[in-house]
């Protein structure tokens, strides 16, 4: 009697250590996928800051040429007098 006892508890551990085996495999490849799903996300959040720096760049450059190529006040003025005549 006590030798079946024996047996079942040793298959009954075997058992349970290769659940606890398979439970830890599937974690360890759910830590995996989020570890790289948070990789990627800092990826995209570095690609995304770039791209916000050069619109931003590429504006200021573009409102800089507007200032430059706008007409002066006197310009202005002077256009404003032609009109009223």
């Amino acid at each position: 009697m006590m030798f079946w006892i024996m047996i079942i508890i040793v298959v009954v551990a075997s058992i349970l250590g290769d659940s606890y085996s398979k439970h830890l495999k599937h974690k360890e490849k759910t830590l995996k996928i989020q570890q790289d799903m948070l990789i990627k996300q800092i990826e995209l959040e570095q690609l995304k800051n770039e791209t916000f720096k050069l619109e931003t760049e590429k504006l200021r450059l573009e409102l800089s040429e507007d200032f430059k190529n706008a007409p002066s006040k006197d310009q202005l003025l002077e256009y404003k007098t032609k009109e009223e005549i």
